[in-house]
């Protein structure tokens, strides 16, 4: 589907990643010696508010203190507005009879610029704009206060904080369509100036497609012999 508004809860294995992927930060976070936050930042959709849970309950044990969650709407996936919840076959039919729109482009789904022609609806650079707005939002207010390097937790979905990271110049447009994320996984990203970050540790999951455009640093083998 190309809406991720789906009210369904995690699933067993889902719970899984979760565990996995706080996991991952505590190994990392102890690896480079940075804070964690007690405040995990999550999507107010089900499934990424219970990863959420699921990784501050982590965190919390495993550092014996308590993490909190903050919900917000800003950090959802890209919304096709009227049409949330359809399979791209639905969408097709509905735009097809509309005698308002040509048909649908081929690939419309994963074209970071396209956004349906009804109410509601973002492509994927809006969204990833709004989750980066919601992302330095939190950055900046948070900078005056510390003392050390510390990692923020924001939980979402993977379209939206792709282009993110577009939008905060730690990946260029050009790569996003040969990436995924991997469930529960974290990418880190660090802050160097207002809007602008670098990634730092973890990694994005390569669509195998594209895994000779894109260059090694991103699991790639463009340019290699």
């Amino acid at each position: 589907m190309p809406s991720a508004f789906l009210p369904h809860p995690l699933t067993d294995d889902g719970i899984a990643h979760a565990a996995k992927g706080a996991a991952k930060v505590l190994d990392i976070a102890s690896e480079h010696g940075w804070e964690l936050h007690r405040q995990v930042h999550c999507s107010v959709l089900l499934r990424a508010w219970q990863t959420a849970s699921e990784m501050s309950l982590a965190f919390g044990h495993a550092l014996n203190r308590e993490f909190g969650l903050v919900e917000s709407a800003a950090l959802c996936e890209r919304s096709v507005g009227a049409l949330a919840n359809l399979t791209l076959e639905q969408i097709d039919v509905i735009v097809d009879k509309d005698p308002r729109y040509a048909a649908l482009p081929k690939g419309w789904k994963s074209n970071s610029f396209h956004k349906l022609p009804y109410p509601g609806a973002e492509s994927l650079l809006e969204a990833g704009k709004r989750v980066a707005d919601r992302v330095e939002s939190v950055a900046a207010d948070l900078a005056p206060r510390i003392e050390r390097d510390t990692v923020v937790v924001f939980v979402g979905h993977g379209g939206a904080h792709r282009h993110c990271a577009v939008h905060l110049g730690a990946l260029e447009l050009d790569h996003v369509r040969g990436l995924s994320m991997y469930h529960g996984d974290t990418v880190f990203l660090e802050r160097t100036a207002p809007n602008q970050y670098t990634q730092v540790a973890g990694a994005w999951k390569v669509r195998e497609a594209y895994r000779s455009v894109l260059p090694p640093s991103l699991g790639g083998t463009a340019g290699e012999e």
